[in-house]
């Protein structure tokens, strides 16, 4: 496959680096956003959501490569044995190359409207749908825009349901964790102790 020289180069140094890099712009996007409530909120819930949103990340390519391999398996192109030898390993590469571009949306997107969110009290259960739901037709809104091949071009409907629907598990699974993490766990960090 094309893509495997970054699944390779994002398992090795140079990728954790990055993945580092990445993670301390967060940090730093996080207190500035935050500013002087960053002393009562803390770094904790930043770590929890990220902690949060990288399982869910992880169960949507899993669910993705399961249902591929279903696929394959219904056209006879792979045989319902090989299952758990291949599924999971689909999983991480979908997993690592998929972070090429969810690390740097959660750094700039996730982390600013969270941290903003929680310092003007407006953080909640709401809130986190709302912004789900945002970022689910704002992302379907951009890629339809950008269409890639002729079949996106000429099928203008079909392409925005098709877009709409594939981006709904990652959505799901992924950025919903990730605020739901930061909620609840600036929620315990706001508490008074008595």
């Amino acid at each position: 496959m094309p893509t495997d020289w970054v699944v390779y180069w994002m398992m090795g140094p140079a990728g954790f680096f990055l993945i580092g890099m990445a993670l301390g712009l967060s940090l730093f996007v996080w207190f500035v956003v935050l500013g002087s409530t960053s002393i009562q909120i803390g770094v904790r819930p930043l770590l929890i959501g990220y902690a949060c949103g990288a399982f869910g990340h992880l169960a949507c390519n899993f669910l993705w490569s399961y249902n591929e391999f279903s696929k394959r398996v219904s056209t006879g192109l792979l045989e319902e044995a090989q299952r758990w030898s291949i599924v999971p390993g689909w999983t991480v590469y979908a997993s690592v190359l998929t972070l090429i571009y969810v690390l740097p949306l959660a750094t700039v997107i996730g982390v600013p409207i969270s941290a903003l969110l929680l310092r003007i009290g407006r953080l909640t259960y709401v809130s986190v749908a709302v912004t789900a739901i945002m970022l689910w037709l704002s992302f379907a809104i951009i890629v339809w825009a950008l269409p890639t091949n002729d079949w996106q071009r000429t099928h203008r409907l079909a392409s925005f349901k098709m877009i709409v629907t594939d981006l709904l598990p990652s959505i799901v699974l992924t950025a919903v964790p990730f605020l739901l993490g930061i909620y609840v766990t600036s929620r315990s960090a706001r508490r008074p102790t008595v």
